[in-house]
Order: C-alpha cells, then structure tokens, then sequence
C-alpha cells in the first residue's frame, strides 16, 4: 500500500436521508451503531435462522430506509477509520439515470428510481402513484457520475501531502442546479409518450398521485388490482400466463419502499463538488465534463431518458413510430369513450338513487 495514491469509495447521497435536517452536507454524519460490533453480531449469528436474522434487520436500520442506505453510511465510518493511513475520497453519487453523452446519448443498462416511474407511466400501466409532486428525486447521468469519480482520484492523488491526510467527501447530486420533481416526471409522461410512443403500450398514460397512504391503497386497488385481474382472466382464458397481477404486486411494494424519497423534500449541498469542476483544464473538461450545460431544462432531460429506454431497454426501433402513434390514438380515443361511459353508468346510478330516495 506504500505507493497507493487515491482509495476512491462510491457511497450514495442518500446514505443519510433518514436524517431530518435541511440540507445533507459534504461531511461524515454520526452513526447509530459502530460497525465493528454490527460485524460481530452477524459473525456470532451465522448459523441464526433468516426469519431471526430479518427481524434484527429492521431492528436495527430503525428509520433508515433500507439496508442499502444504512450499509452505504456504515462504510462511510469505516471509510473515516482507514484515512488516518491512507489518502481516501469519498464521492456520493445520487440517483443514476441514462448517459447524456456517453457512451451513447440516452444509454442505460436498468430501470431504476425515476426511469422506472418514466417506463410505468409511458407504457400505461402505472396509474397511482405515492408521492409529493413538489419533491425531487435527485438524479447524475451516468456518464457525470463516472466522470466525477475519475476527477475526484485524480484531484487526490495529485493534492499536496496535507491535503492527502484529510478525508475528501463530495455530493455528486444535480438537485441544486437542473432539478427534476416528480410532478414534472409524471407530467411528461403523457406528452413524451404521445411524441415517441411503445408499440406495446397498455392503455393511454393517466396517473394519480397522493401522498395519504389509505387513499393510495384504495385506488391501487381501484385503479391497478381490478384492471390487473380482468387482463390476468382474459389471459388465463387464451392458455397464456398470467402476469399483470404479479406486476401491480411489486409495483405495490416498490411504492412504499421509495416512499421516502418521493414523499420527503430531501436537499444536498454540493459546494466541494462544485468547486472541483473547476479543477479540470477547459480541454481535458470537454472529455471529463461534470458541469451541465445551462440550456438544458428537466423536460429535455426526460425525453433523452425516454427516448433512451426505447432505444436501449425495450430495443424499438424508430421506424416502428408512425404505427405505435397510430395505435396511442386508437388507447386514447378508447380511453375518453370508457371515461364517458363510467361517468355515464355513475349518473344514472346516482340520479336513479336520488329519485327514489326523494320520489
């Protein structure tokens, strides 16, 4: 270890999101538990059984989110530890969404925070969602993000030997500078799918949003359970597997385990990060780009990363538009006729109710 410059440590920004403070900063945040014990604890608990071993689990993360955040803070503090002996960087990556550049414009390789909500939306399936349309997910295309971690090694291994002794943290989040809120996500959906639809859309793009947990429930089964049924019965009638009651079930899931961050207003500082864009020459800047350019709005974010997912993820091809956009007209025509007839049969029922309650 004598001649390691630079030990660069991914962590993410959201590995103190349980915290109730205004802003998440560039630093190290106190731990509930020492990560020397918690290793001991699961070493003496090997042979434990896993109902034992989830149970101790949820005991333990207490309020944050997931095991992934509290493991992530977890090695942060081993991360502290170790950079007394060794020069140590931190970088704190938010979301991670498609490349805006490289190595293609619109490339990913999942379907992850708000790309799945995008999918959701876009292909009709999605129709209640559990979030604060004024909160914003905070996301770095995948591309800044690699390039982030490339200058900030870099940026170390060439610092002056005090600087080295210190542990470097940085937030590589966009919040602060092109921020995206679920409501403009959500919005987007229908225009961006109405310019570039799937060929194998569900049924046209509309969704719900709300933050009340027993409301979300009650239209989740409204809105997603019953549609998810009656398509589950028509396939099971053809001799096909069924498969929409599987995908409203994890839907179900996924919505309340993201329900911290689509429903708290979580904000980061980025100052260090920031200040290491300008640390990189103007030619070597236009290779390892970090700072977004001015021009571009969420909107133009979005419709790369759809745009994207078609391409990438779905693998539809561009020739093949002028016959989804034909089929999207046909869903929504179909949608305000059955829209029409549900506000129809509900009139009727109500008005036939009212005459006979007062007649």
């Amino acid at each position: 270890m004598r001649n390691l410059e630079c030990y660069l440590y991914v962590s993410t920004a959201y590995s103190n999101s349980h915290l109730d403070i205004a802003e998440i900063e560039e630093k190290i945040y106190p731990t509930e538990y020492d990560y020397k014990m918690l290793i001991e604890l699961i070493e003496s608990h090997a042979d434990a059984e896993p109902a034992l071993i989830e149970i101790l689990a949820k005991k333990i993360i207490n309020n944050h989110p997931n095991t992934y955040t509290f493991s992530k803070a977890l090695a942060e503090q081993v991360m502290v530890d170790y950079s007394t002996k060794i020069p140590v960087v931190i970088v704190r990556p938010s979301v991670v969404i498609n490349s805006m550049h490289e190595p293609l414009v619109g490339w990913l390789e999942n379907l992850n925070g708000p790309m799945g909500i995008i999918a959701g939306v876009t292909k009709g399936i999605l129709r209640v969602f559990l979030a604060n349309e004024d909160c914003s997910l905070d996301y770095v295309a995948v591309d800044y993000a690699i390039n982030s971690l490339i200058v900030s090694a870099w940026h170390k291994a060439v610092a002056e030997q005090r600087e080295k002794k210190q542990l470097t943290i940085y937030n590589c989040v966009y919040g602060n500078v092109k921020s995206a809120t679920f409501g403009d996500i959500i919005n987007a959906g229908p225009s961006v799918s109405n310019a570039y639809p799937y060929t194998d859309v569900l049924w046209y793009p509309s969704i719900i949003t709300t933050t009340n947990t027993k409301l979300f429930t009650f239209l989740f089964y409204i809105l997603q359970i019953i549609p998810s049924l009656l398509l589950d019965a028509v396939l099971w009638l053809f001799s096909y597997d069924t498969m929409f009651l599987k995908i409203s079930r994890k839907i179900y899931i996924v919505s309340f385990a993201l329900q911290v961050f689509s429903t708290k207003i979580i904000k980061f500082s980025n100052r260090c990060y920031q200040s290491l864009w300008t640390t990189v020459s103007e030619s070597d800047s236009k290779i390892f780009y970090m700072d977004p350019p001015e021009h571009i709005s969420a909107a133009d974010i979005i419709l790369t990363c759809h745009l994207g997912m078609r391409k990438f993820y779905f693998h539809e091809s561009e020739s093949n538009i002028p016959q989804a956009r034909a089929k999207f007209n046909r869903l929504y025509w179909a949608d305000r006729a059955l829209r029409v007839f549900v506000i129809g049969i509900f009139t009727w029922f109500s008005s036939k109710y009212v005459m006979n309650r007062f007649s």
